[in-house]
């Protein structure tokens, strides 16, 4: 009887992780730098794994008008016991997968950036970048692993 107990409690602690996982990540500020540039619509998917870590889909529905080259996602504060990013993945409507670069370059041109994603450590967090390719509607979709995202302390979930 008392591992049930437990197993309840345990459930209950991890549902209000996730919760509170999904609350501070719609927190985070969104960034994105066009003229006339549209969001329709993200979606923000967490898997909570049984070793903290959490495998994020964020599905992004947009037009893109203007002079913009990139996307970028910025996910601040990084720093210390926080959490880190790795595994990026973006995939277009078409299923097209765009190419992973170690070192992505903000300067390069929409034509450079096309295809490809990368992560940018800013030194103050991270932000999650990938070409927009050609104008107009597209949706993405963008898998990336959170580590550390849940911290269980003396005092506090």
């Amino acid at each position: 009887m008392k591992n049930t107990l437990l197993h309840k409690k345990g459930v209950k602690v991890a549902l209000a992780a996730v919760v509170l996982l999904m609350a501070a990540l719609c927190a985070l500020p969104l960034t994105v730098h066009a003229a006339d540039t549209e969001i329709y619509d993200i979606t923000i998917t967490a898997d909570l794994r049984e070793d903290g870590s959490a495998l994020m889909t964020e599905v992004w529905d947009v037009n893109a008008i203007g002079d913009m080259t990139e996307w970028y996602i910025a996910k601040p504060g990084h720093k210390g016991n926080e959490y880190y990013i790795s595994n990026l993945s973006v995939t277009d409507e078409n299923g097209n997968t765009f190419t992973v670069v170690d070192n992505w370059d903000v300067d390069a041109s929409r034509e450079e950036k096309a295809g490809k994603c990368g992560i940018l450590d800013t030194g103050d967090g991270y932000e999650l970048c990938w070409g927009i390719g050609e104008f107009g509607p597209h949706t993405y979709t963008v898998t990336y692993e959170l580590s550390n995202p849940v911290q269980s302390l003396q005092d506090a979930d």
